[in-house]
């Protein structure tokens, strides 16, 4: 083989390279101006890694904190609704105090492995995490508050939304837990409870 082919040869894989990495580019790019059109930060959209992770407080029954690389990470639970206890703009409503303490004493100070849903951004608008949460045992958090009638059952599309509300059908059929202690009404895509059972 003459040098000069050998360099042409040189030059033509050299070309090849560069133009896969013009295309992974464009693509790259491409991608964070569609999370930004969808109004989510890209930083916001980087899944966390899965493993177990510290859970530090609790701040209702749908919501906690874990540490993550000694940073307190606001967790969301995908998919489950619990009455409220601290909404600045809602009274306590019936059975909040209930859920946040039923989730407190299966979570706090205990470990817990996460996981995110496909059909749901990595972060909700208020930068919490979306995820399902699991016990040191490997039950589920999101679907025991369902089963316990600590929970609803949200609107939004998620992977476990029918799993979810047969669970909750069972329990609203047995009145229990918030079925059978609240009046349940519905407040647009969500549920909520009146503090007087009817």
């Amino acid at each position: 083989m003459s040098r000069l082919s050998s360099d042409a040869a040189v030059r033509r894989r050299f070309k090849r390279l560069l133009q896969t990495l013009l295309i992974a580019a464009v693509t790259a790019f491409i991608g964070y101006v569609s999370q930004l059109h969808q109004g989510i930060p890209a930083a916001q959209q980087l899944q966390t890694p899965a493993g177990s992770y510290q859970v530090v407080d609790t701040a209702d029954g749908d919501t906690i904190y874990v540490s993550m690389d000694g940073i307190k990470e606001k967790v969301r639970l995908v998919g489950v609704d619990t009455p409220e206890t601290h909404h600045p703009t809602k009274p306590v409503q019936c059975y909040g105090k209930e859920a946040s303490a039923y989730t407190a004493s299966l979570v706090k100070n205990k470990a817990v492995t996460l996981r995110s849903d496909t059909k749901q951004p990595n972060r909700d608008k208020y930068g919490r995490l979306l995820r399902y949460v699991y016990l040191q045992d490997g039950r589920e958090l999101n679907e025991l508050l369902v089963t316990g009638g600590y929970a609803f059952v949200t609107n939004f599309s998620t992977e476990k939304k029918a799993a979810l509300q047969q669970l909750q059908a069972v329990a609203k059929a047995n009145r229990i837990g918030l079925w059978g202690a609240c009046t349940v009404i519905t407040n647009g895509p969500y549920l909520q409870t009146n503090n007087v059972a009817q």
